[in-house]
């Protein structure tokens, strides 16, 4: 069943649609609604062309045949299962909600039976300039932290087309990259983790969970808005992680060229905010022949 709020208390019921396993509708059953285009798995159905094909996000889905449209990209993962394969042909006790995004992480205050409160983590997915709840659903909350960090992001794709190209392909990855508020002890600073630390240190592909505050306007280099720290997680760090590019070599003088390489896509952001260029790390002058004319004016 769908539902949407309406002012105050007020629910207004969209549908109430049935379905076989595999994501066919059955006809004759339930009520549908013209203005609810997500239906199965909270999916966006595109019936262009009568194809009737489910938007996953990184594939379409055809509930008629029960198979991808494209072949699984994690297909030599699973050697027993085809190619095209949904759900490991088990749709009753696994789901496919992506597999490849980049996830907003926050916290809410949650009042328990007895009465207490406590803290707990909730997720949503950035896609395309838009924000999505973990049953595939457009987010429509108002957390101030997702609504902060989203906003970067799209000024960023706005900013430089090789930050929007990065930002696809970070959406569209295997791996997944969760985003989330740095804390007073573990991650105080903006940082980027790989989540595998061993594919990491052998430079293969993996995902990553990176702190950011996206209201600190100060840090290394000096004051800079602060999607010039998310344009060097994220699309420095995060981006080198997710395709196996990270340079683990180093400077005459120290510093990882890794670093190098996320300082100078900060200092696209930082241009594009009109903030100075940083020329630093950890204290220690980058060789400036390493760094990009940024800020050409």
């Amino acid at each position: 069943m769908n539902f949407r709020a309406g002012a105050g208390a007020t629910l207004t019921h969209l549908e109430n649609m049935h379905y076989y396993p595999f994501g066919m509708l059955m006809e004759g059953m339930g009520t549908n609604s013209p203005a609810n285009d997500y239906t199965y798995n909270g999916k966006e159905l595109n019936e262009d062309f009568g194809l009737n094909l489910s938007d996953y996000g990184a594939r379409w889905y055809d509930a008629a045949l029960g198979r991808w449209w494209s072949v699984d990209p994690l297909a030599e993962k699973y050697a027993g299962q085809g190619i095209y394969n949904f759900v490991a042909n088990n749709p009753l006790y696994y789901i496919d909600p992506n597999g490849k995004e980049i996830w907003i992480w926050y916290q809410v205050s949650v009042t328990k039976e007895d009465g207490s409160t406590e803290m707990q983590d909730r997720k949503v997915q950035y896609k395309n300039g838009k924000l999505y709840s973990e049953d595939g659903g457009e987010y429509s909350g108002e957390n101030e932290y997702v609504t902060q960090v989203a906003s970067q992001i799209n000024q960023l794709a706005q900013d430089d087309e090789e930050f929007a190209c990065r930002i696809s392909v970070l959406e569209k990855s295997e791996n997944i990259h969760s985003i989330a508020m740095t804390d007073q002890w573990e991650n105080p600073e903006n940082i980027t983790k790989p989540t595998n630390k061993e594919n990491a240190a052998q430079n293969k592909p993996t995902g990553t969970n990176i702190f950011f505050n996206p209201t600190d306007e100060y840090g290394e280099g000096g004051k800079r808005h602060p999607r010039a720290a998310l344009a060097h997680e994220l699309l420095g760090h995060g981006y080198d992680y997710d395709q196996a590019e990270t340079d683990w070599s180093k400077t005459k003088n120290g510093i990882r060229r890794a670093e190098v390489d996320a300082v100078n896509i900060e200092n696209k952001a930082r241009a594009a905010a009109k903030n100075p260029k940083r020329t630093d790390y950890s204290g220690k002058p980058i060789p400036k022949h390493m760094l990009h004319d940024t800020h050409k004016n």
